[in-house]
């Protein structure tokens, strides 16, 4: 989900971002609260057609940003390029 404290670049509007959805990702550790920009829902829980399900370390974040220079860099961890994921990378481009 998008975090409501996480930086968006001036005149981006929350809401085109996607709603919270399921997605396998590489997660962002240690991210400041400002810098985590899509967020795991309060009491999400691993997937797995193998493991058992596992609580999801709710500091992490699948999606996160920071100002650099003049602009802003952002990461989306997202292994499978869901369209929610794609959806969240054109809204931070103002799409």
């Amino acid at each position: 989900q998008l975090n409501p404290s996480g930086l968006l670049p001036e005149r981006i509007e929350a809401s085109p971002f996607p709603e919270p959805y399921s997605i396998k990702v590489l997660h962002v550790k240690d991210a400041g609260s400002q810098e985590r920009v899509y967020v795991p829902i309060e009491g999400a829980v691993t997937q797995s057609h193998v493991f058992a399900p596992s609580r999801v370390d709710e500091t992490q974040a699948a999606g996160a940003g920071a100002r650099l220079g003049q602009g802003y860099f952002y990461y989306c961890g997202d292994v499978y390029w869901e369209d929610g994921s794609n959806q969240l990378i054109l809204s931070l481009c103002g799409f």
